[in-house]
């Protein structure tokens, strides 16, 4: 007898402490779940390790803050190694296992393109760093939080005409949905400028001697061009144009101003002009989010952070209504950067044309 007694006591505080945890006052947080598929190793493997850092700054600062909506952001993060199958098997596998994210945020059009219809299909938000020119097609629930390839074109294409007085250029493009979708997008933008195209060619990024096609650009007495890609090959093309003594003058993409690239063409960079984003840099966000990365990361932060970084800011204050509305959302944004707008699916960001010192 005594010892059912005991058995029913310890039943019974068994029930109370359950009960006890699951008031209010001890009830799990509520999360956001956050999935990022990042190039962490490969040609672009600077670009996603910046990207990784912003998205983790901002994460750490907004759940010290309270979170989103008394919400905790809980980030993942996973290396697509710049290629589209690693990044199907990383979002499979994220949904099939526990908590499937509301929110995929993803690097490098190749892999954005291929995880795009598991997302669509899942109603999850993604969140595309990508320029392809077809991210947005029969989109309900994809944002693209990098350039939009025609916008961005477009003002390149008139900056070439306006402000340097180029009337013919060729065009060097990577050979992948980015490159592709850029070169397509400033071909179409010069021609309306009455901008000629004297020469135009893809390259593989995994090439490392682009002599011949140097050479072949040289051939045509071309006096600019305009060269489209990322990381380490960038600035091999960048190098080898120098190094093959091509005498025109060299532009590009916000992609120059990654340090890879920079690392990569050295001294001969000097000159090489580009187009970038147009923000502030002694703005009172920028170099409080600037030291604060620092800080935290022994390091100068670069565009992909500081796009990542006001991406959360973004998801912070538009929650409800991306969550609702998807790629449907339009609405000015608040950031590092002196005007954001949110417009058909598009974060669209001004630029400005500088030049490697």
């Amino acid at each position: 007898m005594k010892i059912r007694l005991f058995q029913s006591v310890i039943v019974v505080i068994g029930i109370l402490i359950t009960l006890t945890s699951c008031t209010n006052d001890n009830q799990p947080v509520e999360k956001i779940h956050v999935a990022c598929i990042l190039p962490l190793t490969g040609n672009a493997a600077a670009a996603g390790e910046y990207s990784k850092n912003g998205l983790q700054l901002a994460v750490d600062e907004i759940n010290s803050n309270g979170g989103i909506n008394g919400k905790q952001i809980e980030m993942t993060t996973n290396d697509s190694k710049g290629d589209a199958k690693e990044g199907v098997n990383i979002i499979i596998k994220a949904n099939a296992e526990g908590v499937r994210p509301t929110i995929v945020y993803s690097q490098l059009s190749n892999v954005t393109l291929a995880i795009k219809p598991i997302t669509e299909k899942n109603n999850q938000i993604l969140i595309g760093v990508s320029g392809a020119l077809n991210l947005l097609d029969e989109s309900k629930y994809t944002l693209r939080n990098y350039i939009d390839p025609i916008q961005f074109t477009g003002d390149v294409a008139k900056s070439l005409k306006d402000s340097m007085n180029v009337t013919s250029i060729s065009i060097l493009y990577s050979n992948n949905d980015f490159g592709k979708s850029i070169s397509t997008a400033l071909e179409e933008n010069l021609t309306k400028q009455n901008i000629e195209i004297d020469f135009i060619e893809a390259y593989d990024e995994k090439t490392m001697d682009y002599k011949q096609l140097v050479l072949k650009l040289k051939n045509t007495k071309s006096k600019a061009v305009y060269v489209i890609g990322i990381g380490k090959s960038l600035g091999l093309i960048y190098k080898q144009l120098k190094e093959y003594s091509y005498s025109g003058k060299i532009f590009g993409g916000i992609e120059t101003t990654l340090p890879d690239v920079k690392s990569t063409v050295g001294e001969l960079g000097k000159g090489i002009c580009y187009f970038d984003f147009a923000y502030d840099p002694k703005g009172k966000a920028l170099q409080t989010f600037s030291a604060n990365y620092k800080e935290k990361f022994n390091q100068e932060p670069q565009m992909p952070a500081i796009l990542a970084y006001a991406f959360v800011y973004t998801l912070k204050d538009n929650y409800d209504g991306i969550i609702k509305e998807g790629n449907k959302l339009s609405t000015t944004t608040p950031s590092l950067f002196p005007i954001v707008q949110i417009k058909n699916g598009n974060f669209i960001h001004p630029i400005k044309l500088k030049e490697i010192q």
